[in-house]
């Protein structure tokens, strides 16, 4: 499974005289390239690179800022009909090109250790096999709803059948799921990380070249964190096989209470997991670690659903 980076951000902060020099700079640059740069508001967007996966906003606010959004794969030069791959070879061809760049960009001013990585997405594309599995995958994913610190968000860009996402309030992190339009087999998950604190969380790292390699490397545990605090681990059934197999698997009583009730909660109730979790208290991580263990997720099957059993999604991500 290809855990890629499908673009990331690199921010640098500059005192007005010299974001001044470098937006009259890149005017003329543009000009004489007869690229595309323009205003927008108080900003400005460069274009002139974006062919070569590098696009530039610059910032004209209280804090000056020139902003480079990085899209990997075309950097290097690969086939963009697929994930960027990060391996070892990729990831130096990577670091390399793009402190080539910056040098000839800012004709030698500022080097890629100047800027800060300021968000990362990520994406894992996901074979189900089929449209109607991830017409399956979608509505079990709709079924989770919300979890503690996320809340929902929609794209205008997906229709509400094809998208689920949430974004945490605090947290600098937002989950995405939704189907592919050209491949109709494949699922796609994303993970954004959209500050510096969040990225700093899993990267200790304050070189900037050497955090572009960490994150890149460490894409699918990253991923994973995320994926696994929002989709239950365990398998889907529908509510009435789910209780049996509650039943024939956990002898303690009153923790097989606690998992039908939340079983129940999520299927009949409508509620999402966080509603589920506030209803359970403190004792829902350790339900969940019940469900989790007997590989049974709390998100079942509608009643009208032809099948007996799907697949937990998390069983094609950590394989």
């Amino acid at each position: 499974m290809n855990y890629s980076i499908l673009f990331f951000e690199l921010t640098l902060a500059l005192d007005t005289k010299a974001f001044r020099k470098q937006l009259d700079r890149a005017y003329k640059t543009a000009e004489n390239m007869d690229c595309r740069m323009y205003p927008v508001g108080f900003d400005h967007v460069d274009e002139s690179f974006l062919s070569d996966g590098i696009g530039i906003r610059y910032y004209d606010n209280k804090h000056k800022k020139i902003r480079f959004v990085i899209y990997p794969g075309l950097v290097i030069g690969d086939d963009i009909s697929e994930l960027w791959k990060p391996n070892s070879d990729n990831i130096s061809r990577l670091r390399e090109g793009l402190a080539s760049f910056i040098s000839g960009y800012f004709n030698s001013d500022y080097e890629l250790n100047d800027f800060k990585l300021t968000r990362v997405d990520y994406a894992v594309d996901i074979n189900v096999g089929s449209r109607e599995r991830i017409s399956d995958y979608m509505k079990l994913l709709k079924g989770i709803r919300r979890v503690k610190l996320f809340s929902p968000i929609k794209d205008p860009k997906y229709d509400a059948s094809s998208f689920f996402g949430l974004r945490g309030r605090t947290n600098g992190v937002e989950f995405r799921a939704y189907s592919l339009k050209h491949d109709k087999q494949i699922l796609r998950i994303e993970v954004r990380l959209t500050t510096k604190g969040v990225i700093r969380a899993y990267c200790d790292e304050s070189d900037t070249a050497k955090q572009i390699k960490v994150m890149a490397k460490n894409g699918k545990h990253i991923m994973m964190d995320t994926v696994r605090y929002i989709i239950p681990r365990g398998d889907h059934y529908k509510l009435k096989r789910a209780r049996e197999l509650v039943m024939a698997n956990v002898n303690d009583k009153t923790l097989r209470n606690k998992m039908i009730r939340i079983l129940e909660l999520v299927a009949r109730k409508k509620s999402s997991l966080w509603s589920a979790q506030k209803a359970v208290g403190r004792d829902f991580n350790e339900t969940m670690y019940a469900l989790e263990a007997i590989s049974l997720s709390p998100i079942t099957l509608g009643k009208r659903y032809k099948g007996k059993r799907i697949d937990s999604l998390c069983n094609y991500m950590e394989d």
